[in-house]
């Protein structure tokens, strides 16, 4: 259970209390995927910004997060994600506010670290997300996975 609340501008990792020395730190202790923030709530909007890093998403909503690693919750109006956590989290908006652009999508999902073998110039480690609930809306992508499978697998070799 959370420890601690407050109230942060934005949800993001570092104002979670996850900066790379932590992050790093836990992978040292672990050495496999990792949860390390759990984060949830009902986005209603998004935009796009543009920083010295790239383009990021800022969505709007309702937000809280557990950092795993010390249990502090954080709560706020406004959520920047990891890229593939991003990624995920806008996808299910587009297709929760097709049909009704004012929709609201309940989510959750973990935050994982896991070892980054390409550490050149980089973080020695690299983000991946685990959804805990999603959207009920079906993306392209799910439609054609049901009408795909019930195709028969390739040959496997023996």
């Amino acid at each position: 259970m959370a420890t601690k609340k407050s109230y942060v501008k934005k949800i993001t990792t570092k104002d979670c209390g996850l900066n790379i020395e932590i992050c790093e730190g836990i992978l040292e202790k672990t050495g496999k995927e990792t949860p390390v923030l759990r984060v949830w709530g009902n986005v209603k909007s998004s935009s796009g910004k543009d920083s010295q890093y790239g383009p990021y998403q800022v969505f709007g909503g309702e937000f809280a997060a557990i950092n795993l690693s010390d249990g502090r919750e954080a709560r706020s109006d406004k959520m920047i994600l990891p890229q593939v956590a991003e990624m995920l989290v806008s996808q299910a908006l587009a297709a929760a506010q097709k049909s009704d652009p004012k929709a609201t999508m309940p989510f959750g999902i973990d935050i994982t670290i896991s070892p980054n073998p390409s550490t050149k110039g980089g973080t020695k480690f690299k983000f991946g997300v685990i959804a805990l609930k999603g959207s009920d809306q079906k993306d392209a992508l799910d439609l054609l996975g049901e009408e795909l499978g019930n195709l028969p697998l390739l040959p496997q070799k023996k």
